[in-house]
């Protein structure tokens, strides 16, 4: 896996128990490997789920970082 490559991209999702991670290289999304979290993170627990108002992600490339601005809304 070679992720300094341009257009290189990882992802991790956290969901109930299982904590699943992804990486594209420039080809598409590849699968990598899936861990259950349930000793560490369970979101099926609504008390855990308030921790963790919103998510965000940053696409990370050498040099400086920039964030312009960052949008968090809810569903309810």
């Amino acid at each position: 896996m070679d992720l300094s490559r341009p257009g290189s991209r990882y992802a991790l999702v956290a969901r109930g128990r299982v904590t699943t991670a992804y990486v594209d290289q420039g080809a598409g999304w590849e699968f990598l490997f899936t861990a259950d979290a349930g000793g560490v993170l369970d979101l099926t627990d609504p008390e855990v789920r308030a921790a963790y108002r919103y998510t965000a992600s940053v696409r990370l490339d050498r040099g400086t970082i920039t964030l312009n601005g960052l949008r968090a809304a809810s569903r309810a």
